[in-house]
């Protein structure tokens, strides 16, 4: 990933950097950035102010997870509809989503919600 290696290269010795990595929501990162608190913000690319200069730096799949356990863990995914799926509780992401990913997000019966993929893990 280009994230790890640029950390990488900029916390070596030699440039005397020390890095500060913070996980927030997206909407806190963008105003973080626009207002000069932060430097550099990574956040999806969907609905981004025009103001901010911004590169792409990689695509991230979403996936359908669950725990061991969970009537749906051992299913095949070939044997797995949306049906299926909308059976069960799910969780809601607050962070921003292209129109399509929320379009199915909101078919699922949402339970919970959380700030990043990070939390909707537990």
């Amino acid at each position: 990933m280009h994230v790890t290696n640029a950390l990488a290269e900029l916390s070596a010795p030699a440039h005397e950097v020390t890095l500060h990595i913070y996980m927030e929501p997206s909407d806190a990162i963008i105003r973080g950035v626009m207002d000069g608190h932060l430097h550099v913000g990574v956040v999806p690319a969907v609905n981004l102010p025009t103001s901010l200069e911004t590169r792409h730096l990689y695509d991230e799949p979403s996936y359908l997870y669950c725990a061991a356990g969970h009537p749906l863990f051992a299913k095949h995914d070939d044997r797995l509809g949306f049906a299926d799926i909308a059976q069960y509780a799910a969780i809601s992401p607050r962070y921003p989503l292209p129109a399509e990913a929320r379009q199915v997000h909101d078919a699922l019966t949402l339970r919970a919600s959380a700030s990043d993929r990070e939390g909707a893990a537990f």
